[in-house]
């Protein structure tokens, strides 16, 4: 095209979109491209999690990866899920997966104490291939948070959510089914278990209506709140994502409740061409209040066997409190969460830091460091005016800290030559080391509602208890990748793990995977198959380990008991 002497020119870009492969980090190295990795996974993103009225990440799991179950024993909003992705494997050992943030493995109970809005993706990592990478931690299944980055060169982002709601039990037809007044003395004059005369007592003593205690035990319609704000963006060389949630949730038992406030603040910058850092930090506090029956217990889980012509309130309507509910010889449950209440309150902790150098193209050195720290207090009370231990209050206090500290060194190398090979390599050295520590106390005898220390307490009456857990592990790791033509992949992976918890003629174990992919869509004789979008054929083969037996099962330890009245 000749331009001659035109000196304005109009020109307009022609459009070629074409789709990226999306990249899954995985905790080591820096990041493989989705459709490379031949284990089994499952990837749950921000926009699923998004909206969603959730206490917690792991809640949000629940019915979005296949084979995992989401469960919990009561229906305390503050409860920690328990998360089975192959069953119960183990009758000693724990079945619980392996939780990693941002390349750091964590408690389950740190992911409950975190902001499920911080979350940009959630992977599951099932089988050998793709979970042997962290060796004797791994047979359980992996589980993988990515928190959210900001984006070079993006303007500031800021995101504003607030969430209002109720809560209620998901179901109250267990409680319809119960019997009401009329069917139930019905039934027991069928049955011959009373007799008229003694039917036409209880009917003089209680009446004939029948009493909701469905409704009385489980309450309907509990608030819950949840308030979030996070600004996001980045220059050339720094990206930035900070956010602050708060989350309130009122349970559907009496004094039963969970508050969570939470800071979270990731910062990465590029320092010139081959040198980059960054520092992830995230705490909070959360505060957790639960019903002291929510188990098995008359006053809780077990109270629909309550006869249904028995009532908490009088003729007038005035709830029988501090008194036993009459015939049914119990107090109140709203009595019962008030004169016993429980407290607890956890301080998290995580933070991420981390080293990385590009010294030739396509190698990459990095240094992760990073820490899962909790303290947690609890605080368990009887108050001196309970009627059924009046003067006689009793008061104990519970303080834990944990903190597991992760050091992880990788070397990283990609290579493609010939617009065909691709190759991949990846060394790596991991240390962790666990401590915890734990201290309480306790006493009875207090007499007043407004002294309730624990030096107000009777000083025969007190004790006292502390305890101390270590464990560590040093571990070496590698992968290597090989790709032909984008249709032809294979992945061996293989890690060394040490550990204090391992016998000590055992103390190392060793674990492996290889898995081969075969992307046949990408064959000529399919390419062109309209009515067929995808067909990959995989197959692999490794080992797992599952070192959660406990920390000195292997030693002969001592203990301290008390016998005919001398320490022993």
């Amino acid at each position: 095209m000749s331009i001659g002497n035109a000196t304005t020119l109009s020109i307009v870009l022609k459009e070629d979109a074409q789709a990226l492969d999306e990249v899954l980090v995985i905790g080591y190295g820096s990041g493989t491209a989705i459709g490379t990795r031949l284990g089994s996974k499952t990837t749950v993103t921000s926009k699923d999690i998004e909206g969603k009225p959730t206490a917690n990440a792991l809640e949000a799991l629940q019915g979005r990866v296949p084979g995992l179950s989401v469960l919990t024993s009561n229906g305390e909003p503050s409860a920690t899920q328990s998360i089975r992705l192959h069953g119960s494997g183990s009758l000693g050992a724990s079945s619980t997966p392996l939780f990693v943030v941002d390349g750091i493995p964590v408690d389950a109970g740190s992911i409950v104490s975190t902001n499920p809005d911080d979350w940009e993706s959630i992977t599951v990592l099932k089988d050998a291939a793709a979970t042997s990478i962290y060796g004797s931690r791994a047979a359980n299944g992996v589980i993988y948070f990515k928190s959210k980055q900001g984006k070079a060169g993006e303007r500031s982002n800021i995101t504003a959510r607030i969430q209002k709601g109720t809560n209620d039990l998901a179901s109250r037809k267990h409680i319809e089914n119960f019997m009401n007044t009329q069917e139930l003395r019905a039934f027991w004059l069928e049955t011959g278990f009373r007799t008229q005369a003694q039917i036409d007592q209880i009917s003089a003593t209680y009446g004939d209506d029948t009493f909701d205690w469905g409704k009385y035990y489980y309450r309907e319609n509990t608030s819950y709140g949840e308030y979030n704000l996070n600004i996001s963006g980045g220059s050339p060389r720094t990206t930035y994502f900070i956010s602050g949630g708060f989350y309130d949730q009122e349970g559907i038992m009496y004094r039963s409740g969970f508050k969570r406030a939470t800071l979270r603040s990731n910062i990465s910058s590029k320092l010139n061409d081959w040198a980059r850092v960054g520092l992830n930090l995230s705490g909070g506090q959360d505060k957790r209040q639960s019903n002291p029956y929510n188990s098995n217990n008359t006053n809780g889980g077990l109270s629909l066997l309550a006869l249904p012509w028995y009532s908490p309130f009088d003729e007038n309507g005035e709830e029988y409190y501090g008194v036993t509910i009459p015939g049914l010889g119990r107090y109140s449950p709203r009595y019962l969460a008030d004169m016993m209440p429980t407290n607890n309150v956890n301080q998290q902790f995580n933070p991420t830091a981390f080293v990385e150098i590009v010294p030739i193209k396509g190698l990459t050195i990095k240094s992760q460091a990073g820490m899962d720290y909790f303290n947690y207090r609890i605080t368990s009370l009887r108050y001196p005016s309970y009627a059924g231990a009046l003067g006689n209050g009793t008061v104990s206090e519970e303080w834990q800290q944990g903190a597991q500290r992760t050091m992880t060194n990788t070397i990283d190398y990609r290579s493609r030559f010939k617009e065909v090979h691709d190759f991949s390599i990846l060394f790596g050295q991991e240390s962790t080391k666990y401590t915890y520590s734990s201290f309480s106390a306790g006493g009875s005898g207090l007499t007043d509602d407004r002294l309730l220390l624990l030096g107000n307490t009777i000083a025969d009456s007190r004790s006292a208890g502390s305890s101390k857990s270590e464990f560590a592990y040093n571990s070496y790791f590698g992968r290597l990748g090989y790709s032909y033509s984008n249709k032809y992949y294979f992945d061996f992976t293989l890690r060394n793990d040490a550990s204090s918890r391992f016998g000590k003629n055992n103390r190392n174990a060793t674990f492996w995977a290889v898995g081969l992919m075969w992307e046949a869509k990408k064959e000529n004789f399919l390419k062109d198959v309209d009515w067929l979008d995808n067909l990959s054929v995989k197959a692999s083969i490794g080992t797992q380990g599952n070192s959660s037996i406990g920390n000195y099962e292997s030693l002969a330890t001592v203990g301290s008991t008390v016998y005919n009245s001398a320490p022993a």
